[in-house]
């Protein structure tokens, strides 16, 4: 079986390809538990082997294997440890477990002598305190705490730790060279006690209880964003605790200043005291149980001692401070995690934090998904039915991360039945205004009632410099009047772009919709034979009546002349600003509320924004949210994706069903399949959307087992079980169908993965959350429609009639007749000639007798 099919069918991360430098985002492993029952398991390994170690200290005569190549081998291997984890991070494990097996050898060796058997273990209690506050800092100042906050206390607890470390290794190296093992009992009880004399005794316990069942359960992948411990893995953990239990067994076990010894020396005269006292009639000898009861008991004390005291001191000396940082912590806890992790990329000093958006967490591991900027510039979409979350866990978190202040984005909003993103919008150009950067937000509608900004596609700066074959394909692509190539769709195509064409032509100097509709009703009355065919006009009235639709829409056919206010047409929606400079727009397109048409509308914006980009300057990316993709589905809009792309258009897409992008011959699944780098499923109810997926998610192995019981000739039944391996789909129906039910779960898919989304193409199921809290939607919920200087109410406004434009086209004057007996023959036939002439119709010849020509 190939390697390439054994892939995770929960997160096909691929390790090779991450980059090296390491996220600022730390979050908790959501698959980790606290496994309570780890720590008894770890405490009673060190009292085992520290007993072992206890009997061969004991016993005269043995000594290590390698000595007294120990004392050679262990600077060796603490040196190259210390090197190894200088030079390469992710040695970090290895250096540690090389560090603690050179530091065991030293301590056990019989070749060193006792004090310096002291000072290892004063200084392994030292490295222990530190490294179990930083692992219990790191747990409390992680995400959702505000990235800030946790970050200033986390550096504050590592310094305040430095200094509480060396104190540690000081206070131990004093109690233990003056023998007082009064001392050890003061400390577990100290540990017992400590908690009940603050104000708040049971959260005490409860920090340090899940501090201390982190420290030997909490094992996270080593996926990017995780939060891995500052103490290293759970195997390094257990290792540095089991060192300390090992030098406090060589410490005790042995040497002149080991507190075991007064133990001893006390227990020996005591029992001389009872084998002494004979000559009292009521006395009587100590029997054997009574001596082995006191052997007992100083054996009992030594491996309690062992046990817990390396840990009873290293949670006695960091309580306060870990107790401290709880409380510090706690108010600073962000009720969003998704909130908190964009904050988090934004203040990152990693140039790849800054330029990834999130997106959610893999469900199997809890990873993060953070998703470059740069694959929205090769266009995403998102599919979901109504309900499924589209707008609030794909369409809102992407427009707010988007608009950094950097790049303009651009809304189209089809539904419209909410201002969400309008919301969405306003909310992310309050934020860069009070981080001290004003980006403007211009809004558009197509309701008579709703103020709104003018957009008028023919008075764009860019409109000009467009030759008159590129305008006339740019307003039938717009107005869905290109049905493609087809041998009946191509004739109307061609008649729709002819008529437009002439119009252009003969009127140059139309600048509204409401001039271009009459001007297209002149031109298929009285345009020539030569110039249009009958047939051909005949066609041009679906071409008025499309127009005119657009003409009922009074903010496209604002211009300077048209008598509106100076503010109103010098605040009109240019689509070359959002080059320059960033900006934000949002377009109001209701369908059902509007007496025009949406979707042209919808597609004009769109290929006024690609027209613009070729006529000026790209400073700025420019993002396009179309949210009901599929209400604007049309033929050309193939050729619209694949020229954003390269006109610095990132296009982001959202649409109910795969399924709706077909329409009559129009089939764009294909289109969006190749086009669009991203793309997520928040349900599937169509049964070839989901075959289609799980044919797009791979296939990875699996093992399957078979169980078969017989009975063999003697009666007695055997059982024989049989695994072998097969290729599976790795999506399958059922995760489809669990994906569809949840209400944050989807499945996306990136092609070309980039930054620290190393998914290899293959789509992985995440979980999403709100990126605002409850009292944030709300208010957002309640906002009104803006109103603000530049824009104006359709409905309340009522301009002045426009000036006819100038047209190349015939010329009519207006003479007052004073009456019929006044206009001579000649005079008539003489008006008709001209006009005739002005037609170029050629000489009108003579009138014959009666009047006939």
């Amino acid at each position: 079986m190939r390697n390439i099919y054994h892939q995770s069918a929960g997160n096909p991360i691929q390790p090779n390809r991450l980059p090296l430098t390491s996220s600022s985002i730390k979050l908790f492993a959501e698959r980790w538990r606290a496994n309570s029952w780890h720590t008894p398991v770890w405490m009673l390994s060190y009292g085992a082997i520290s007993l072992l170690l206890l009997v061969y200290m004991k016993a005269s005569g043995i000594t290590l294997l390698l000595h007294p190549f120990d004392l050679l081998l262990s600077p060796a291997f603490m040196i190259f440890a210390l090197i190894l984890g200088r030079l390469s991070e992710p040695h970090r494990q290895i250096m540690m477990a090389i560090a603690i097996v050179a530091t065991a050898l030293l301590g056990i060796s019989s070749a060193i002598p006792a004090f310096m058997q002291l000072l290892l273990f004063a200084g392994v209690m030292g490295v222990l305190v530190y490294l179990f506050g930083t692992h219990s800092a790191a747990m409390l100042t992680a995400l959702p705490v505000e990235h800030s906050v946790g970050l200033h206390l986390y550096r504050a607890s590592r310094q305040t730790l430095m200094k509480v470390a060396a104190s540690t290794a000081g206070v131990v190296v004093i109690v233990v060279s003056l023998g007082m093992p009064w001392i050890l009992i003061g400390v577990l009880l100290a540990v017992v006690i400590l908690p009940f004399t603050v104000s708040s005794p049971r959260k005490t316990w409860r920090v340090i209880w899940q501090q201390c069942v982190s420290w030997f359960s909490y094992e996270p992948p080593a996926n990017p964003g995780i939060l891995q411990s500052p103490a290293g893995s759970i195997k390094n953990r257990g290792l540095l605790m089991l060192l300390a239990s090992v030098l406090m067994a060589s410490v005790i076990g042995t040497g002149p200043l080991s507190p075991l010894r007064v133990l001893n020396r006390a227990t020996n005269a005591a029992n001389a005291a009872l084998l002494n006292v004979t000559d009292r009639p009521q006395s009587r000898l100590p029997s054997l149980g009574e001596m082995d009861f006191l052997w007992l008991l100083v054996f009992a004390a030594t491996i309690v001692a062992i046990l817990l005291l390396p840990i009873a001191m290293t949670v006695l000396i960091t309580t306060p401070l870990i107790r401290d940082v709880a409380e510090k912590s706690r108010p600073h806890r962000t009720q969003s995690l998704t909130q908190a992790v964009v904050e988090t990329l934004g203040s990152s000093p990693s140039p790849i934090d800054r330029n990834s958006l999130y997106f959610g967490r893999v469900v199997y591991d809890g990873s993060p998904v953070l998703v470059p900027r740069d694959v929205f510039d090769e266009h995403a979409h998102a599919v979901g039915a109504s309900g499924s979350g589209k707008t609030s866990l794909f369409l809102c978190p992407i427009i707010e991360q988007l608009a950094n202040g950097e790049c303009s984005v651009i809304v189209l909003d089809l539904k419209a039945d909410t201002l969400e993103l309008l919301a969405t919008l306003t909310a992310a150009a309050e934020r860069l205004r009070a981080g001290g950067r004003d980006i403007p937000l211009k809004y558009f509608s197509n309701q008579s009632s709703c103020p709104t900004f003018a957009f008028n596609p023919m008075t764009q700066r860019f409109w000009d410099s467009l030759d008159l074959q590129a305008q006339t394909d740019m307003l039938c692509a717009a107005n869905g009047l290109d049905y493609g190539n087809g041998y009946g769709a191509g004739y109307f195509t061609s008649a729709n772009s002819a008529v437009l064409h002439h119009a252009l032509k003969a009127f140059p100097h139309v600048r509204t919709f409401r001039e271009l509709a009459e001007c297209i009703g002149t031109v298929i009355t009285t345009a020539k034979k030569r110039d249009l065919h009958p047939e051909i006009r005949k066609a041009g009235v679906h071409v008025q009546e499309v127009i005119k639709r657009l003409a009922g829409c009074d903010p496209l056919n604002v211009t300077p002349q048209s008598g509106y206010p100076d503010a109103v047409t010098a605040n009109a929606i240019d689509l070359t600003e959002p080059f320059l400079t960033p900006q934000l727009m949002y377009f109001h397109l209701s369908a059902t509320l509007s007496p025009s048409g949406a979707a042209e509308i919808a597609r004009l914006v769109t290929y006024m924004l690609l027209a613009a980009s070729t006529s000026t300057q790209r400073k700025h990316k420019v993002y396009l949210v179309i949210d009901e993709f599929q209400r604007i589905v049309a033929n050309n809009l193939e050729y619209m994706l694949q020229l954003a792309r390269s006109m610095g258009v990132g296009i982001i897409l959202a649409n109910q069903s795969m399924e709706d992008l077909k329409k009559g011959t129009t089939n764009l699944i294909p289109t969006i399949e190749a086009n669009c780098r991203l793309r997520q499923w928040f349900s599937v109810s169509c049964s070839e959307d989901r075959e289609r997926l799980i044919r797009s998610g791979g296939e990875t192995v699996d093992v399957t087992k078979s169980v078969s019981t017989g009975s063999n000739s003697d009666g007695t039944s055997n059982t024989s079980t049989t695994s072998s391996e097969m290729l599976v789909p790795r999506i399958t129906m059922n995760d489809i169908l669990l994906m569809s039910d949840h209400p944050f779960q989807s499945i996306l898919q990136i092609a070309r993965s980039s930054g620290y989304a190393q998914f290899g193409g293959f789509p992985v199921i995440i979980e999403s959350g709100y990126h605002i809290s409850q009292e944030e939607y709300q208010r957002r919920c309640r906002m009104t429609w803006p109103e603000t200087p530049g824009a104006y109410v359709p409905g309340r406004f009522k301009p002045s009639t426009p000036a006819r434009p100038a047209t190349s086209g015939p010329r009519v004057t207006e003479e007052t007749i004073d009456g019929p007996s006044q206009v001579s023959p000649e005079a008539i036939e003489e008006m008709l000639r001209g006009i005739e002439e002005d037609l170029g119709m050629g000489p009108r010849p003579p009138r014959k007798n009666g009047g006939e020509s």
